[in-house]
């Protein structure tokens, strides 16, 4: 089976040259992030993949640390970055379990179609909590397939032809919102951007 990098690298430059597909929802999901940051905000974006939401938040705060495991897709990131001028955005290959000395440095952290493709969500969502301050806001979106037997059946194919990443979780709205409620959050906003394939958006915040 193919690793998470090999698969992500192999589709940098087709993912870098692809349009969004739902605007309309994608759209909100920014305007719904800004109301949450400020500008003197330290934040961490998790799978942030060619740098498209880095470049289009990286105004409203003080500094922006995207994160992918992809090395093209970092490299994507960089080059688009110097591009749009934004000297305040940071690629690395970090994830939310190379903490360091990043522990509890970050206001907000976010993650966008990212939790249902990771191997460990449950720990991811630890990690989560302890990169942010006190107070500070884990803002995600995630698919939600869990109530779609035939594309499980499906995505099994493609992963054993390297065409799907190699971790690929059928998540509820529901247990969204609980993964991060039993890792120490409260769920302070959420809403479904599109609401027909629930992608679910929320935002959390730490407690203690």
């Amino acid at each position: 089976m193919v690793t998470a990098e090999a698969f992500w690298d192999g589709s940098a430059q087709k993912y870098a040259k692809s349009k969004i597909k739902d605007e309309k929802s994608y759209a909100l999901t920014l305007e719904r992030v800004r109301n949450h940051l400020n500008p003197g905000d330290r934040v961490f974006e998790l799978g942030g993949g060619t740098g498209t939401t880095a470049i289009k938040l990286h105004h409203g705060v003080a500094s922006y640390v995207m994160s992918d495991v992809s090395t093209k897709m970092r490299e994507i990131a960089k080059r688009r970055a110097i591009e749009a001028g934004a000297g305040n955005i940071e690629v690395v290959a970090a994830d939310a379990s190379s903490i360091g000395d990043r522990a509890e440095s970050f206001d907000a952290v976010l993650a966008f179609n990212l939790l249902h493709l990771l191997p460990d969500v449950p720990k991811t969502v630890a990690d989560v909590r302890c990169l942010l301050k006190p107070g500070g806001l884990f803002i995600s979106k995630t698919p939600c397939f869990s109530g779609r037997p035939m594309m499980r059946g499906l995505v099994g194919v493609m992963k054993l032809v390297g065409k799907a990443p190699p971790h690929v979780w059928f998540l509820s709205p529901d247990e969204i919102e609980q993964l991060q409620i039993d890792a120490g959050f409260e769920i302070i906003e959420r809403g479904d951007f599109p609401p027909k394939v629930p992608s679910r958006f929320t935002v959390a915040r730490r407690v203690g």
